[in-house]
């Protein structure tokens, strides 16, 4: 059989099969996007494969000059991943009006030194906000405080298990406790979870939100009772799950069933879009919100519009998208500033990030053996 013949089976013997190679962004662990780049496996030259059958001693200086341009394969795909990486760490434009009017102004005929911890929305009755005094208010939507009270404690969040639910569910962080109280009275009834949560002298639970059964990831199993309680700690960098059967109190404290790493510290607040599944994270000092699923990939990172200290956040979601709106609660007083308009989908942003074709085409044409 000819040289010519033998170097074409030889070749085509090598099958041109994809590789795919994974470049995880904005942190490690479960907190990442994936980046993946299809690409084709080293395929030597047909050329070099005839020179190798006729010359073996001459094609030493051909194959360094192919493991170079490998060398710039591998540096490429680095830099391409690199590149992307820093594109999807910095903040992206705040989503909503960048002005607002605060909803809360009112409490302070309550309490002059009302500071604002936690927000969530009920389809009824309106806002409800707790202060880190331990007072809880039912505000409207057009900012009338329909009713005050004073409980006690140290509240920095609240959740409801849908919009018309007869009772909520507050964070009490010096309890490092979960406190269900009574709607439309504001009253407690008796029943508690402490809860298992990371604390470090000042800094403990801080944020609470819900995720229903039917919305919840398979992975987190199946609820005791209506769906599962995500908590914040500012003590560390993770979301932790709580499968709660709030028919009954509890005395011992409950462990996470499940956890999300969001690798960024500082979280102040939570939410849950039921709507679109995605879920919001208030990190105060860094006056930052954070959109993840519920697998934990970063989906988008806003800079807040103000510099203050967010504790608490809700959207509210009419039949219209075009209505959504935001809430942001500000313990530096009684603070709860609306922000019109909030693009709460996920037109713009994507978990899996893209490689230009022109930055493809340099790591092929990189990944080819010279031609001489």
């Amino acid at each position: 059989m000819e040289q010519g013949q033998i170097a074409y089976r030889l070749w085509l013997a090598l099958a041109r099969r994809p590789c795919r190679v994974t470049r995880y962004l904005s942190g490690c662990g479960k907190n990442c996007i994936p980046l993946h780049l299809d690409t084709l496996v080293f395929l030597p030259d047909i050329r070099l494969i005839v020179r190798a059958i006729s010359n073996p001693s001459a094609i030493s200086d051909h194959l360094d000059r192919a493991l170079y341009r490998s060398s710039r394969l591998s540096f490429l795909l680095i830099s391409a991943c690199l590149f992307s990486n820093l594109a999807h760490s910095a903040s992206a434009e705040w989503p909503a009006e960048p002005q607002g009017e605060n909803l809360a102004q009112g409490l302070s005929v309550y309490n002059a030194g009302f500071e604002a911890s936690g927000i969530a929305y009920h389809d009824e009755l309106g806002f409800l906000i707790v202060g880190d005094d331990g007072d809880v208010a039912n505000v409207s939507e057009a900012g009338v405080v329909e009713k005050y009270k004073f409980l006690g404690g140290d509240f920095e969040g609240i959740a409801l298990k849908n919009g018309t639910a007869d009772f909520a569910y507050i964070a009490n962080e010096t309890l490092s406790a979960i406190v269900e109280i009574s709607l439309p009275n504001l009253s407690v009834t008796g029943r508690s979870w402490p809860l298992q949560l990371a604390k470090n002298g000042g800094l403990g639970f801080e944020g609470i939100t819900f995720v229903p059964q039917s919305e919840a990831p398979v992975t987190w199993g199946q609820a005791i009772y209506d769906g599962f309680f995500i908590a914040a700690s500012q003590a560390d960098t993770e979301l932790r799950i709580f499968n709660i059967d709030t028919r009954v109190g509890s005395v011992s404290p409950v462990a996470p069933s499940a956890s999300i790493e969001t690798n960024s510290l500082d979280l102040s607040g939570l939410h849950f879009s039921a709507t679109t599944r995605r879920l919001y994270a208030l990190h105060d000092s860094a006056n930052t919100l954070t959109k993840i699923n519920l697998s934990g990939e970063t989906l988008a990172v806003y800079a807040t519009p103000a510099s203050g200290a967010e504790e608490g956040v809700v959207l509210v979601e009419p039949p219209s998208t075009e209505d959504t709106y935001i809430v942001l609660a500000d313990d530096a007083g009684p603070i709860a500033i609306r922000y019109d308009h909030f693009q709460s989908t996920d037109t713009d942003e994507s978990s899996e990030s893209t490689v230009s074709a022109a930055v493809l085409w340099l790591m092929l044409r990189a990944s080819q053996p010279p031609m001489d």
